[in-house]
């Protein structure tokens, strides 16, 4: 199962309310957080459209037909077209046109001789407007502008012979900035400033290369510290500090030099309950532990970081209480490959029962944590 109470540790918890915001909360960890998404490549990443996608240039090898080329969702009904076009020696050429599922159009572009040359336009299966561009001998150039399902722009991109140039923009559906990452070299370079809702400063770091650098904070939407850290090669490193909205403190997460996740990790709850335990064992494993504010065990297992979006998922035999305290059978089970094997087997119920005999929650926070005032480093 998906740890999701686990993923409350990360920098991202208590940050812009997730209705506002898009991906997980993993991207906010990985190079650059929450670093807008460049358009050549989420053309790619949110339109499935297989071989004839273009997302790499025309197709090469394959067919040396020409002429008008039609391709079908299901090659054997040929009832819904998924793209169409004109092919010259086995080459896109001329417009190209692929298709949601409902026949709304997905997204038309051009080419010249199997690369993708002049204006792209990209629609949702409403009909409205998701992107908007266009290439130069299979490259980006020029303005790229995503959009909301609503109409407003969500991102705004200018390119150079597929370099990003100047800085890239992020909007809120109501038209609010969302941050802004200024770009050297196609990558990012300077200071990237997020905004909350509203445009109060969310969170600011300094990209050197390409890569976070350097001391890092976020506050929250009433400016009160969020958290503090440190960014050495784009990992990072040392103990970051996080605290709510009134001041308190929420717990710390600590890193070694490399980057790696090292030593034991409490969260904290509103009333200085501890509320998970995450502890980094000498084989590299993890060992999550939940509990209640009023102290009961509420999950008990090792989990595992899937390295394609970051998410904790449960490793091994992981279980789930309910309410009640009793097992939640369909929660718990044997995990293995970030998916569930089966389920809990009875030695793993009788080690369950032993568990939640005795919970072991943490201590409360102690009264001499730290402070968010003594870490605040200003405007």
């Amino acid at each position: 199962m998906q740890l999701s109470p686990l993923r409350a540790v990360l920098p991202s918890l208590s940050t812009v309310p997730a209705a506002r915001t898009q991906g997980s909360w993993a991207v906010h960890l990985r190079g650059g957080l929450e670093r807008p998404r460049l358009l050549g490549l989420a053309v790619c990443l949110v339109l499935p459209l297989g071989p004839l996608a273009g997302c790499g240039g025309g197709s090469e090898g394959g067919s040396e037909s020409s002429g008008a080329t039609v391709e079908y969702y299901d090659p054997e009904t040929r009832l819904l077209k998924k793209a169409e076009g004109v092919k010259q020696y086995g080459r896109e050429e001329g417009i190209w046109t692929w298709y949601h599922e409902n026949g709304v159009k997905q997204r038309e572009q051009a080419f010249v001789a199997g690369l993708r040359t002049g204006p792209m336009t990209a629609w949702y299966d409403t009909g409205a407007v998701m992107a908007r561009g266009s290439f130069e001998g299979d490259e980006e150039n020029g303005l790229f502008e995503t959009f909301h399902p609503n109409g407003t722009v969500e991102s705004r991109t200018q390119y150079v012979q597929g370099s990003v140039v100047g800085k890239v923009e992020r909007f809120y559906e109501d038209g609010d900035l969302r941050g802004v990452t200024p770009f050297e070299g196609g990558r990012p370079e300077g200071q990237e400033v997020l905004y909350h809702p509203g445009g109060a400063v969310y969170w600011s770091k300094e990209f050197r290369e390409g890569k976070a650098e350097g001391p890092t904070h976020a506050r929250h939407p009433n400016g009160a510290l969020l958290f503090v850290g440190q960014f050495r090669g784009g990992l990072r490193v040392g103990t970051w500090h996080y605290w709510f909205a009134d001041g308190s403190y929420q717990g710390a997460e600590v890193f070694d030099p490399e980057g790696n996740p090292t030593g034991e990790w409490i969260k904290y709850g509103p009333q200085g309950q501890a509320l998970l335990l995450r502890s980094h064992l000498e084989d590299g494993g993890i060992l999550a532990q939940e509990w209640t504010a009023d102290g009961r065990r509420r999950s008990w297992g090792r989990v595992a970081v899937r390295p394609s979006d970051g998410a904790w998922l449960s490793d091994g035999p992981f279980f789930v209480w309910g309410p009640d305290g009793t097992l939640d059978a369909a929660a718990s089970g044997v995990f293995a490959d970030f998916e569930r094997q089966g389920d809990l087997l009875e030695e793993h119920r009788q080690r369950a029962e032993l568990l939640i005999a005795e919970p072991a929650q943490p201590g409360p926070r102690p009264s001499d944590a730290p402070r968010a005032e003594n870490f605040d480093p200003g405007e």
